[in-house]
């Protein structure tokens, strides 16, 4: 009889342990789980790509008030020309509130065709994005188009100022202004 109780109790201690040990297990997945879902959210708020909008830019001339740099971002129909330079040496610096990672741009000559005719647009550029381990370049050219143009900048280092070097344009026969329509960074903050 009492091996028939011993039995009994080993048993029941055996399964009260394994009971013991699913629940223990259901608890710990489940805050693994929980665990793993706050992580995944967490990086989604980050991983959206957005627009990236400077808070203030310098240039290294600008036309007049109207055509500052500012109009680049600020969606007017102006753009930005430089002082009569013809794109010589022509340069803009945007600054960001915090370190950025800019994934690409979309940059624009000018909006209207008939503006082919009376203003240089940017041929050859570079975007030199400053990071705190030194400075990485971008270099591209620009299409004499009307069109917007996509340029993938894949920056991994966050940087909070990216300067438009203008290394040269499309020079139109009789004209000394250089002129940009617009350009939008895409990518994540902070």
């Amino acid at each position: 009889m009492k091996t028939l109780k011993n039995n009994k109790n080993a048993i029941l201690l055996f399964s009260l342990g394994i009971l013991t040990g699913f629940l223990i297990n259901v608890v710990l997945s489940e805050i693994s789980h929980q665990k793993i879902l706050e992580d995944i959210e967490a990086l989604e708020e980050e991983m959206f790509i957005q627009v990236l909008t400077p808070i203030n830019c310098t240039s290294s001339s600008q036309l007049n008030e109207y055509q500052g740099c500012e109009n680049l971002y600020g969606y007017t129909s102006d753009g930005w020309e430089d002082n009569n330079q013809n794109c010589n040496d022509q340069w803009i610096e945007f600054e960001f509130s915090e370190p950025v990672a800019v994934e690409f741009v979309v940059m624009q000559n000018y909006a209207y065709e008939g503006l082919k005719a009376q203003k240089d647009s940017i041929k050859y550029f570079e975007l030199i994005f400053k990071t705190e381990n030194g400075e990485n370049v971008f270099e591209e050219t620009l299409q004499n188009t009307t069109d917007s143009q996509w340029f993938d900048t894949l920056q991994i280092e966050k940087s909070r100022f990216v300067r438009l070097n203008v290394i040269s344009s499309y020079d139109t026969l009789g004209v000394e202004t250089c002129h940009l329509q617009s350009i939008d960074f895409y990518g994540y903050n902070g």
